[in-house]
């Protein structure tokens, strides 16, 4: 079962997250934007087969944009409207990804 995540932006912890998944999982298909790929640049490169980073900026830019415009004008939580959609987005990500690559299930980790 393809072990997955889904992370907007770099951080500081993400080296060690993404090393940590390695240890125990063997690999892990890393769902980010254009920013969180520079940042763990280095790590596709010394785990090319079992480190996979799949950069959704494109997803992004092809509908989300005004799903998330929909979503802000019906937002009411307390809570910044930004981070609220990217957790709902995340949703839809994976099930791109099992559409995607085939897969009837996957494992989703957070990164913090």
């Amino acid at each position: 079962m393809p072990l997955v995540t889904v992370h907007f932006g770099d951080r500081d912890y993400l080296v060690p997250f993404v090393r940590h998944c390695l240890a125990v999982a063997g690999h892990l298909f890393f769902m980010g934007d254009a920013r969180t790929g520079v940042f763990l640049h280095s790590l596709e490169a010394e785990h090319p087969r079992t480190f996979i980073h799949i950069n959704v900026t494109d997803q992004l830019n092809q509908g989300a944009r005004e799903y998330y415009r929909a979503y802000c004008a019906k937002h009411t939580s307390p809570n910044d409207p930004t981070f609220e959609f990217l957790c709902i987005y995340r949703s839809f990500l994976m099930a791109q990804f099992l559409a995607r690559y085939h897969q009837p299930a996957l494992f989703h980790v957070d990164t913090d």
